[in-house]
C-alpha cells in the first residue's frame, strides 16, 4: 500500500481561541480530509480546550516545546529558538515530505531546511512589518534589531519552496518587504456552518477586546442611529496571551456603557456565536484586516457587512454597495446603516448577495487549492 504524503505544520500557539490556532487546525483538518497524513509542531498547545469550541477539529499528533526562553522578547528570534526543539522532533520522528509554517514566524523553517525537507510559508503578514511600521519611534537598539530581523526574513523568504498569502494585500506586502512572490490562498470559511436565520434588528461585532478596535467610537455612533430599535452585540474572547489586558478592557467597556440595547459578551460558546451571526441584520467591523475571516463568516450568515480596510482584506471580500460597504470613518458606518435599515427589500437583496459572495471562500475550494500547491511543493 502506497504511503500517504506527510505534511508537517508549524504553528506557534495552539492553546487560545483566536485566528492563528483556528487557522492552523483548519489547515490540518482540510489536509487530512484531502488524504494527507498530518502532524503539528508548536510552542504551546491545549488541543482539548479548542476541541470544546471547534468540535470539527480532528485528532492530530502534536509536538510541543516543554520549556521556553525569552518567549516575549526579540519576537522572531525567540519564536524560532522556542519552536526549534518541537520542530526538530517532528522532522526527525514524523519525517514529513513537506513542512508548512502557518504561525507567522518564517525563521522557524530553518529546521526543516536543515533536514532538506521542502518548505512552504503561509504569510498572514510579514512579521517584521509590524514593527518596521513604527521604526522611527523606536530607540536605536530596536531599530538595529528590526532591520536585522527583516534581513533574516528576506534570507528565508527567497529560499522557501513556496510562499502562500492570505490575500492580495498580503501578497503585495510580501513583495514589498521581501522581494518574494506569493500565491494567494484565501483562508477557509465553512459556509455550511455560518447560516442565516430569521433576521432581527441586531448589529453584531466580533473581535478581540483590544483598544485597537475602537469600541468606544463604535458605541458613540450606535447611539446616534436613527434606527433606534436595534441592539448592538459585541463578542470577543478575554483569554488571550496577555489575559489581563483583554479582561481589563472588557470590564472597562461593560462598566462604561450600560445601555440596555448594548450587550458585551465574552467567551461565548460556538453555537451561541453561530446563532448571533444567523439572527443579525448588520455586521460592523471597526478595523482593517490583512484578510478578515469574520467578514466572510458574517456574509455567509447573510449579514450586511460594513468594515474598514478599503485597500486590504475587507476590500477584497466585500462587494461595496452590493454585499455591504467598505468605509473610512466610524461615522460612515452609522450613516450607511441608517440609509438601508428601513428598506426591507434592499436589506433582503444585499443579504442574499452576501451569502452568494461568501461561497468564493468556502472551505472546499481552499482544500482543493492548498492540496494542489502542496503536491507541487513535494514534486518540486
Amino acid at each position: 500500500m502506497e504511503r500517504k504524503i506527510r505534511v508537517g505544520i508549524i504553528a506557534y500557539e495552539l492553546s487560545a481561541l483566536r485566528g492563528g490556532p483556528k487557522f492552523s487546525f483548519l489547515v490540518a483538518d482540510q489536509l487530512q480530509k484531502a488524504g494527507f497524513e498530518v502532524a503539528m509542531a508548536c510552542v504551546h498547545h491545549n488541543k482539548e480546550f479548542l476541541k470544546t469550541k471547534f468540535p470539527f477539529i480532528e485528532d492530530f499528533k502534536i509536538y510541543s516545546s516543554k520549556w521556553t526562553f525569552l518567549k516575549n522578547k526579540m519576537n522572531n528570534l525567540s519564536a524560532f529558538w522556542n519552536h526549534a526543539p518541537a520542530v526538530f522532533k517532528m522532522c526527525r520522528d514524523f519525517k514529513p515530505d513537506v513542512v508548512i509554517e502557518t504561525g507567522g514566524v518564517i525563521t522557524s523553517l530553518f529546521v526543516p531546511m536543515l533536514f532538506g525537507i521542502p518548505t512552504s510559508h503561509y504569510c498572514h503578514y510579514p512579521a517584521s512589518a509590524y514593527n518596521l511600521d513604527y521604526l522611527n519611534l523606536q530607540p536605536l537598539h530596536k531599530k538595529i534589531y528590526q532591520k536585522f530581523v527583516k534581513g533574516l526574513e528576506i534570507f528565508f523568504a527567497r529560499r522557501i519552496t513556496k510562499i502562500m498569502s492570505n490575500s492580495n494585500f498580503t501578497k503585495r506586502m510580501a513583495k514589498s518587504y521581501w522581494g518574494a512572490d506569493a500565491t494567494v490562498v484565501n483562508p477557509p470559511t465553512d459556509t455550511s456552518l455560518f447560516l442565516p436565520k430569521n433576521k432581527e434588528n441586531i448589529i453584531l461585532c466580533v473581535g478581540f477586546y483590544n483598544q485597537i478596535y475602537n469600541f468606544d467610537k463604535l458605541v458613540e455612533e450606535f447611539r446616534k442611529l436613527k434606527a433606534a430599535d436595534y441592539d448592538l452585540y459585541v463578542v470577543g474572547p478575554t483569554y488571550e496571551q496577555d489575559k489581563n489586558r483583554a479582561q481589563e478592557h472588557y470590564n472597562y467597556l461593560k462598566e462604561k456603557y450600560r445601555d440596555k440595547n448594548i450587550h458585551w459578551l465574552a467567551n461565548i460558546n460556538f453555537k451561541e456565536l453561530l446563532d448571533l451571526y444567523g439572527r443579525a441584520r448588520f455586521f460592523w467591523h471597526p478595523n482593517w484586516a490583512h484578510f478578515g475571516n469574520v467578514i466572510v463568516e458574517s456574509q455567509s450568515a447573510g449579514c450586511v457587512t460594513l468594515s474598514f480596510g478599503r485597500d486590504s482584506g475587507p476590500g477584497e471580500i466585500i462587494i461595496d454597495g452590493k454585499t455591504g460597504f467598505v468605509v473610512d470613518t466610524h461615522e460612515e458606518i452609522r450613516k450607511k446603516t441608517d440609509e438601508i435599515a428601513g428598506n426591507a427589500e434592499l436589506l433582503s437583496t444585499m443579504s442574499q448577495s452576501a451569502i452568494e459572495n461568501a461561497r468564493r471562500f468556502d472551505i472546499k475550494k481552499f482544500r482543493e487549492k492548498l492540496s494542489a500547491l502542496i503536491l507541487g511543493v513535494v514534486k518540486a
